[in-house]
């Protein structure tokens, strides 16, 4: 399959993460998503913002290991844990890292999370929940799952039924109109 290094694995991703940059920079929103890979086989996205508790130089990135595709916390690009979902297709794994990624951008223009809307919006009914293994899966397509803690398992069982079209319109709405408002 793939080696630890093989940047391969995560082409589907560094695609739309290098996508949304190119989307936020023709908007004039000046943004950090670069994606790149370190010595330690970790998709890094450059410089995306503080963690969930603030923490500036805290980023996510992803790491392939054991078929599944990890979020990992990074430092000053180097791989510290596990620290997030694991998710067993690359597409599903890249809306997640995308969605986190321009979702910063979004709050720090006064934009509603698209994680947080998607959370208010409960479980998707397609998608079965594994309570002992913190296991999401696609009930059609049960090869389709995410390892996730559960007070995620809104947000992500969403992102785990929609597809790149679909999350593309939400992330993009409302930026321009930010944009615009803001001159």
């Amino acid at each position: 399959m793939y080696e630890k290094y093989d940047f391969r694995v995560f082409r589907y991703t560094a695609d739309h993460l290098r996508k949304w940059h190119l989307i936020l920079l023709d908007l004039g929103i000046e943004n950090s998503i670069h994606p790149c890979m370190n010595r330690d086989g970790v998709l890094f996205v450059e410089n995306i913002g503080a963690d969930a508790s603030g923490v500036p130089g805290l980023n996510y990135g992803m790491q392939f290991g054991d078929d599944l595709f990890r979020t990992v916390a990074v430092n000053d690009r180097q791989f510290l844990e596990v620290a997030g979902p694991k998710f067993s297709r690359a597409e599903v794994a890249s809306r997640y890292i995308v969605m986190y990624a321009v979702d910063l951008v979004r709050v720090h223009l006064g934009l509603m999370s698209v994680k947080g809307a998607l959370n208010e919006l409960g479980l998707d009914h397609r998608v079965t929940v594994d309570e002992d293994l913190c296991r999401l899966s696609v009930s059609t397509e049960p090869a389709v799952y995410s390892l996730t803690d559960l007070h995620d398992a809104a947000s992500i069982s969403r992102i785990m039924c929609m597809k790149d079209a679909e999350s593309g319109v939400l992330l993009a709405n409302g930026l321009a109109e930010s944009i615009d408002g803001s001159n």
